[in-house]
């Protein structure tokens, strides 16, 4: 009876946060300039055969993150024919997919269904989770690497093996396609030998080299291909960073940062409260664990300890909540087996979770209500918007020829706007607008430039992230060459609709 009813109840949780998470998604799936330059890339390999070996670009110039996510890009829209919100969809459901394996997972570490159950309900229901799900960038990739990889590596601490030794290679260097920076996550790798003193063979080694190195192919052909721009720009931003070191602002990014994985995860209260608790947590059950539960617990704190080296930078990288995706599943993980080992009362327990469940529930729906997604630097990139944006240009023109302008982040870098109106408008109205605006040379998109059309229409995207003064200064130019009419909001997004001047 009891082995029915965690049963029924992982898979009651799995569909509620499939349904909640597909409510969010359908209504709030974002798609912004990133996401438009990942589309072409992936579009260019399976129309053109255009294949890649360099990834999306990373905050340090010079160096990319890997081509993987270009790749896997390429089935989604190839069967959507291009249409985002497709690929949106294939991620979503992919990244779901690996909900079973992390209650899996749980339950191999601690034998525990009860532990593996709260696992899965905070998890699933994180922010942090539901967010990447409907985030289509390449960090996100983490979300589907990370689980199996612990699973791997879990059982390889149990028993190694050539199989395993081969795929934790493959799964370390896929973490670097996701993002180049996850590289520190590889440290892990080391001290789970060091920490669980595990024999390895020499042949054991060389296949976790092999599958490392096969992962890392496309870098190596990078590096070849541009003489080692990339180690060259990596060592350039050690060597920086390294001699502005500071012990007490490392201390304090460390716990702004640990509180506000935590916070972020589940929580949601904004408050450093949120560490000082996950420590109390933490003490009381260093004192009431026994000796089975050393080693789940050396294994979890072995792999989050890779993210105190990610606070020694400072890049936008870090800056970013997207710096914690390896590192969610392992601290909801960490989180509920402390309540579950600090709280012996399964009523109390069960309490807690169901606070700490809707806790998550009120973060999702403020997020939602905000239009407010914290992994990008604007609100409201919502692709339903921008779609009805750009239906509201070609109905306001008659169907008729038309030129847009538009404000962007990036600044003036037209590529998000020109993937929608070349895969949405034109497909739908059967033309492309003409383009007015600073030049485009260089960057991706399609768009004819001209400057005769009855009407113009100026397309500003919501902040933060564009300067008010670049916005005036678009305005003022616009001014000069046409009339406005009207201005309409598409959520965060503005559309001035004009008449050119005689």
């Amino acid at each position: 009876m009891k082995k029915k009813v965690f049963t029924v109840f992982s898979i009651v949780v799995f569909l509620c946060a499939f349904l909640f998470g597909l409510f969010l998604f359908k209504n709030q799936f974002y798609f912004y300039f990133d996401s438009g330059r990942d589309a072409y890339e992936a579009y260019s390999i399976f129309t053109y055969g255009d294949f890649k070996i360099q990834g999306p670009s990373s905050d340090i110039p010079g160096v990319h993150h890997g081509v993987g996510w270009y790749y896997f890009l390429i089935l989604p829209y190839l069967l959507g024919r291009g249409d985002p919100f497709f690929a949106g969809l294939f991620l979503f459901i992919i990244v779901f997919s690996t909900l079973p394996l992390v209650w899996y997972l749980t339950y191999s570490i601690f034998k525990n269904k009860v532990i593996a159950n709260g696992v899965i309900l905070l998890y699933s229901f994180s922010p942090a989770f539901l967010l990447a799900s409907r985030w289509l960038s390449n960090p996100s990739l983490a979300f589907i690497i990370v689980p199996l990889l612990l699973f791997i590596l879990w059982k390889f601490v149990e028993k190694q093996d050539l199989k395993k030794s081969f795929s934790i290679g493959i799964l370390y260097g896929s973490l670097l396609h996701a993002d180049i920076a996850y590289l520190i996550c590889l440290i892990s790798l080391p001290l789970i030998y060091l920490v669980f003193r595990i024999k390895l063979k020499l042949s054991e080694i060389f296949f976790i080299i092999t599958g490392l190195l096969i992962a890392l192919i496309p870098f190596f052909l990078v590096e070849i291909k541009f003489k080692g721009k990339g180690i060259k720009s990596v060592l350039g931003y050690l060597e920086t960073n390294s001699s502005s070191f500071d012990l007490g602002q490392f201390i304090k990014i460390f716990i702004t940062k640990m509180n506000e994985l935590f916070d972020f995860s589940i929580f949601g209260t904004g408050s450093i409260i949120v560490l000082l608790i996950v420590s109390l947590l933490f003490l009381f059950t260093v004192k009431r664990i026994n000796p089975f539960e050393k080693k789940p617990l050396y294994f979890i704190l072995v792999w989050m300890s890779a993210l105190l080296l990610f606070f020694l930078f400072e890049t936008g990288f870090t800056k970013g909540k997207y710096v914690f995706f390896p590192y969610l599943l392992p601290a909801v993980i960490l989180l509920v087996f402390m309540l579950n080992k600090v709280i012996n009362n399964k009523i109390i327990f069960a309490l807690i979770l169901l606070i700490l469940f809707f806790f998550e529930i009120n973060s999702n729906l403020e997020l939602f209500k905000a239009k407010s997604n914290p992994y990008t630097v604007q609100n409201g990139m919502i692709l339903s918007d921008l779609k009805k944006a750009i239906d509201y240009t070609y109905i306001q023109s008659g169907k008729g020829a038309f030129v847009i302008n538009s404000v962007t982040n990036p600044l003036y870098i037209n590529t998000t706007w020109a993937y929608l109106y070349e895969f949405y408008g034109a497909r739908k109205y059967g033309y492309l607008p003409k383009w007015d605006g600073r030049d485009q040379t260089g960057y991706l998109g399609n768009i004819p430039e001209g400057t005769k059309a009855p009407f113009r229409f100026t397309i500003i995207e919501p902040g933060p992230g564009i300067p008010e003064i670049f916005i005036k200064e678009t305005i003022q130019e616009e001014n000069i060459k046409s009339q406005l009419v009207s201005e309409k909001r598409f959520g965060n997004i503005i559309v001035q609709k004009r008449i050119p001047k005689e």
